[in-house]
């Protein structure tokens, strides 16, 4: 098993967990942005797209998940993980409905099962894209 310190040596952090804030928050704004002309040039309630929302929300925390972890081809899977427990916090403080554990620990799973999900598909493709590389090199 790897040492944690070369781990957080090898792979620097922060900068990797604001790479995927960066992307979550870009893809949630075009994403708000598209999802807002739809609702208003269809004449939408947006209060009865609550489902539409959390799966958008998801989506969009695999997407960003997916994103960074093929940005940095493969790596370790603690970026993912900060990042959807970032994304989670950040939703509790930004809603107004009042806090209450089973629901706040529902979506934190959640988001958890979308981010390592979004890291375990673009690491098993990095992986295989690493073997064909490999498989083509002649000599190695």
């Amino acid at each position: 098993m790897a040492n944690p310190s070369r781990i957080f040596k090898k792979y620097l952090i922060f900068p990797l967990i604001l790479t995927g804030c960066l992307i979550l928050a870009i893809l949630t704004l075009a994403s708000l942005l598209i999802w807002t002309m739809l609702a208003y040039y269809g004449q939408l309630d947006p209060a009865s797209a609550g489902g539409w929302a959390s799966g958008l929300y998801l989506l969009l925390i695999f997407l960003s998940c997916w994103l960074m972890t093929w940005l940095i081809r493969g790596g370790t899977v603690f970026p993912a993980v900060v990042l959807s427990l970032l994304a989670a916090v950040a939703t509790f403080f930004l809603s107004q409905a009042e806090l209450s554990f089973a629901p706040a620990l529902l979506k934190a799973l959640f988001s958890l099962f979308a981010g390592v999900l979004g890291f375990t598909l673009s690491k098993l493709l990095v992986t295989l894209r690493r073997k064909a590389k490999k498989a083509e090199t002649p000599g190695k």
